[in-house]
């Protein structure tokens, strides 16, 4: 049985990086794989009210970290001496 020739395409198959926690920075690049997304920063469990978005208004910074996220690390960080 002779082939068919096709005059389609080829096909490209593009996929996208993982982005479990759906802050919009794929997992292979996100220095907070698990960021917190909340409406406001919560420190330990207490909700400070001081809304969870960096100045120009986003929820992440370009390393996938958002400003709960960057603080918590920091309060852990003291806590740990």
């Amino acid at each position: 049985m002779a082939a068919i020739p096709s005059s389609d395409p080829p096909l490209t198959v593009r996929y996208a990086s993982a982005d479990l926690d759906a802050d919009g920075v794929p997992d292979d690049v996100d220095l907070c794989p698990d960021s917190y997304l909340g409406p406001t920063v919560v420190i330990n469990g207490i909700d400070t009210g001081v809304p969870n978005l960096w100045a120009d208004g986003s929820t992440v910074n370009e390393d996938g970290c958002s400003p709960a996220d960057i603080l918590q690390a920091q309060v852990d960080a003291i806590l740990s001496r």
